[in-house]
């Protein structure tokens, strides 16, 4: 059994008041304190160990409860209700929930960010939630090679019965297992399929989800080398977004993936050192295919990279080392405020900030821990940097005064983790 703690990270932001932007500490201003919000769902899949500590952490400034449902292999749904006021916490393993289980947390806002994240001596990990997938979705960047145990979790917390065919790429192209042609995904329930026994020995592997019924929530969730990784699927787009960093002895990978019938056309454009150099990378994709390329081919680190397609694609970053394994999607848009959900459970993380634009970013990052000081930040044009975080009680609001791409990263003794922060909408007063 893996023994590592769990903890789920919900936060429900709604922005409000601009902040002053200046150099070192800020003054804390968390925005507006708002009633509650139309209902919006957000689903996840976390791997639970009930002889171990679990909770979910609930952080928000928007008032009234959230929801917290749990749909376990084989068995129905729990739920409870969480009031975030000033931060609270439920143990998910004293809600009956063990093993894989799916979490279906009804929030107050489409303008919010939850992630499932998971330390412990076993290794760290961080997913991003996502809205239902009622159409497609791809998850990038599995492997079965050697002692690898890589898991395809679905999710389906919902009342309804969902049916998904699953379908795959690797190394070898369109690469798929028969088995999993049509997956029943019971109502309120949560199905594993493992990938290691059905398709062995793949390097890189992107898994394809159709939902033919219902809707669902799913993950690949990895264990190698003393460390853990998670990472969402998420559905395809044509524009996607990578600030990237290469850590000392880790191999960092981008991975493109497409469920398209048709081959599709990429290009791939650099940021680095202030410059920004177009179509580094100009090939064909083949169609229900993959491609997979070093980050240090693509641009000097740290940096960042802009992949285009003229169809649907997925893309998404990889790293391995020793006792290192960390695996997220990109964001498939640029912002000026972003949801750093988890950022805040690590002693030690970091905001992965791309400016892609022709003005200098001015970066305000918020704690979401009450009364903490903000930061702000300068950064120039066409680079990433890493901005170095902390403990931030839920995670961080980064407000920008450009659009930038936000991703986030963290690394212990424990292993490493990334995480896609999430982009949200701007309100005024």
């Amino acid at each position: 059994m893996i023994r590592r703690i769990v903890h789920v990270v919900v936060m429900v932001v709604l922005a409000g008041a601009a902040f002053a932007f200046r150099s070192g500490p800020v003054d804390s201003d968390p925005g507006l304190m708002l009633e509650r919000a139309p209902t919006t769902f957000f689903g996840c899949a976390a791997s639970v160990d009930q002889a171990l500590t679990g909770s979910a952490v609930i952080g928000s400034i928007v008032r009234g409860p959230v929801t917290a449902r749990l749909a376990s292999t084989g068995s129905t749904a729990v739920s409870t209700e969480i009031d975030p006021a000033g931060g609270a916490a439920a143990d998910l393993a004293g809600l009956g929930a063990a093993g894989a289980v799916g979490i279906l947390v009804e929030g107050t806002s489409s303008d919010a960010g939850v992630s499932v994240i998971e330390t412990g001596t076993a290794g760290s990990l961080a997913s991003t939630c996502t809205a239902p997938i009622t159409e497609s979705a791809i998850a990038v960047g599995g492997s079965t090679g050697g002692t690898e145990r890589l898991e395809l979790i679905v999710t389906n917390p919902y009342a309804v019965d969902a049916v998904v065919a699953v379908t795959s790429s690797s190394e070898v192209g369109d690469d798929s297992a028969r088995e999993l042609a049509s997956v029943l995904v019971p109502a309120r329930t949560t199905v594993v399929e493992d990938l290691a026994d059905l398709l062995p020995l793949r390097q890189v592997l992107s898994v394809r989800l159709t939902v033919e019924r219902g809707a669902v929530h799913a993950a690949l969730f990895q264990t190698v080398d003393g460390d853990v990784a998670m990472v969402e699927a998420v559905p395809p787009a044509q524009d996607w977004w990578l600030p990237l960093e290469v850590p000392a002895d880790t191999d960092t990978r981008v991975v493109v993936s497409t469920d398209s019938l048709l081959p599709v056309e990429i290009r791939i454009d650099a940021y680095a050192a202030g410059a920004v150099t177009q179509s580094v990378v100009e090939t064909e994709l083949a169609a229900r295919g993959q491609l997979v390329f070093a980050a240090t081919d693509l641009a000097a680190m740290p940096g960042g990279v802009r992949v285009s397609a003229d169809g649907p694609i997925v893309v998404g970053l990889v790293q391995n080392g020793a006792g290192r394994r960390a695996a997220s999607p990109g964001v498939a848009t640029l912002n000026s405020e972003w949801l750093a959900t988890g950022a805040g459970s690590f002693d030690v993380s970091r905001a992965l900030v791309l400016n892609p634009g022709e003005v200098e970013a001015e970066l305000v990052l918020q704690p979401l821990a009450p009364d903490t000081p903000a930061r702000a930040v300068s950064i120039p044009i066409n680079s990433v940097a890493a901005v170095t975080l902390g403990r931030g009680g839920a995670g961080y609001l980064i407000r920008s005064t450009s659009e930038v791409a936000v991703l986030w990263s963290a690394d212990g003794t424990a292993g490493s983790a990334l995480g896609a922060a999430v982009p949200v909408a701007i309100l005024t007063e």
